[in-house]
């Protein structure tokens, strides 16, 4: 048995000093690597690849995305910014309460200068509408009542004349019943 291994390995030893016959014989033995071990190394690593590879997609489309949020954001932060130096005039004209006792002294005010006094001044409460107060109202006065609904809308507060009766009760003088509504910010 000894004597057959030195043998073959005398042949293989005077063949491989043949340089074609080498080169066939180590170009089998790459071959037979790459089949075996690339194969069976290939079946195992490339379902991760594909997967390493699709999160790799994914990745990039959601820092696009994350990217564009950012952009949206700072321009959101910026008009942030800005209007909250608007905020303070906004809780004069909407303020977040409702304050009826303000406005009423800013309507008497103003209804006063005109020559009208406020007989009566009372909340709706049957009606209630979020961000609405309705308020009916009886002025009397002397003075003619021509820019008195004009001068009651330009109040500080939002308000709407949603009905006016004037009537005339002799003497020069007037009686008028309003209904207006003011606005709250709903919160």
């Amino acid at each position: 048995m000894i004597r057959f291994i030195e043998k073959l390995t005398s042949t293989v030893n005077r063949n491989l000093k043949e340089a074609s016959y080498a080169f066939r014989m180590y170009g089998a033995i790459v071959l037979f690597a790459i089949l075996v071990l690339g194969f069976s190394g290939i079946g195992t690593v490339y379902p991760l690849v594909r997967a390493k590879s699709a999160l790799l997609k994914e990745t990039e489309v959601l820092r696009g995305s994350l990217t564009s949020n950012l952009a949206n954001l700072q321009r959101a932060d910026g008009d942030l910014n800005n209007s909250r130096l608007l905020l303070g005039y906004l809780d004069r004209y909407l303020p977040q309460g409702t304050n009826v006792q303000s406005y009423m002294s800013e309507f008497i005010q103003s209804v006063s200068d005109q020559g009208f006094f406020v007989k009566t001044f009372s909340q709706n409460t049957y009606k209630s509408v979020q961000g609405q107060i309705e308020i009916n109202i009886v002025l009397e006065g002397n003075a003619y009542p021509t820019n008195l609904i004009e001068n009651i809308e330009i109040l500080k507060r939002v308000t709407q004349v949603k009905r006016a009766d004037i009537d005339y009760v002799g003497q020069g003088g007037y009686d008028i019943s309003l209904v207006v509504t003011i606005y709250t910010l709903i919160t």
